[in-house]
């Protein structure tokens, strides 16, 4: 594999892409067809480090310095500028200001807070667990070996979920649910991501067909019992088999589909969407802010497919234009200055 895939970049878009789309409010079929953004992209992410470490060792402070620090700042400085800009927006029109102490102080934790930064929590987890994943991966005798530790490791996360729910206080259920279960399963299907990238078209095919059956066996045990169809979603937090079942059915497909479909597409867009997907991530915060003041102020409609369309149009554009014009003017301002500290702030923009 080259050093730089573009099918990867184009995988952690589309990632980007399908968690945006939960934003939209999309109608509930909508929903359920996207609900395997966050897999997809820590198998992306995981494929990455695979080929980018795939020849070379990781320094495992460096890493980590660099990585924590560009997951964490560039979204304390987006978090500021937006709850600061959401203020005098409310000033000037008026109305009352939306965030209280605590929702503002969770958001920079990454815990809960304005709801769309959770994605970066996942993503600092995954970064700790680097070092010793691809440790992991170079030391295990073989795939065979490998592939069935994960397979045992999930059974006894599952075995923990059902055994613990009833002993967890109310109080703690949300945090345990959001924070701790969440840390074996994502760290196991970033173990699978790392070596996702040696298997062949056909081992794919086999195995998405495979999680295919799961869902549907399990959808169809479910809907019998309850009477219509259980959306996965509701098993998302802690991730459990159903939920991951079809995850990694979908996320097998589009693997597939970016594997072939790059070719046909101009990379130099593909390369540039992805490189800057945290900052049309977080530029699209600030566009679902505008769009539900114009929703209440206005009185558009909820639920229609028609203007969940329009808005998910509104939000991806929103990002990706504002994004274009923050590294446009950091690279001609910024990222030529003399000054360190400037040079470095440009880094975190970009």
């Amino acid at each position: 594999m080259k050093e730089r895939d573009t099918n990867l970049d184009l995988m952690r878009f589309l990632g980007v892409m399908i968690i945006m789309i939960a934003h939209a409010e999309a109608p509930e079929w909508v929903n359920q067809l996207r609900n395997f953004g966050t897999p997809l992209l820590i198998v992306a992410s995981a494929l990455s480090y695979a080929v980018v470490y795939k020849n070379r060792e990781l320094s495992i402070l460096p890493f980590l310095r660099k990585r924590l620090s560009r997951l964490t700042l560039p979204v304390w400085i987006f978090l500021t500028g937006f709850f600061l800009l959401c203020y005098l927006f409310s000033l000037i029109v008026g109305m009352n200001y939306p965030f209280d102490v605590r929702t503002i102080i969770s958001s920079y934790m990454f815990y809960n807070g304005i709801g769309f930064v959770w994605i970066f929590k996942v993503y600092i987890i995954l970064a700790l667990i680097t070092p010793l994943a691809l440790h992991y991966k170079r030391n295990v005798p073989s795939d065979s070996i490998y592939f069935i530790s994960i397979v045992i490791c999930y059974g006894i996360h599952e075995l923990i979920i059902r055994v613990s729910a009833p002993c967890i206080p109310v109080h703690l259920e949300g945090f345990m649910n959001s924070v701790i279960f969440i840390i074996i399963p994502y760290s196991l299907l970033y173990l699978y991501g790392l070596k996702l990238g040696a298997l062949s078209d056909r081992q794919v095919m086999f195995i998405s067909a495979s999680f295919l059956i799961v869902f549907a066996s399990i959808a169809a045990y479910m809907k019998a019992h309850n009477g219509s169809f259980v959306p996965t979603e509701q098993y998302k937090f802690p991730p459990t088999i159903y939920y991951l079942s079809y995850a990694l059915f979908a996320l097998h497909a589009v693997y597939l589909f970016c594997r072939h479909a790059v070719g046909y597409m101009n990379p130099k867009v593909i390369i540039w969407l992805s490189s800057h997907s945290l900052w049309i991530y977080l530029w699209h915060i600030f566009a679902v802010s505008l769009w539900g003041y114009w929703v209440k102020t206005l009185g558009l409609m909820h639920g229609n497919p028609l203007t969940s369309l329009f808005k998910f149009l509104f939000i991806l554009g929103f990002g990706i234009l504002c994004t274009y014009l923050q590294t446009t003017a950091v690279k001609r301002y910024l990222a030529q200055d003399r000054c360190l500290v400037f040079r470095r702030i440009a880094l975190l923009l970009t």
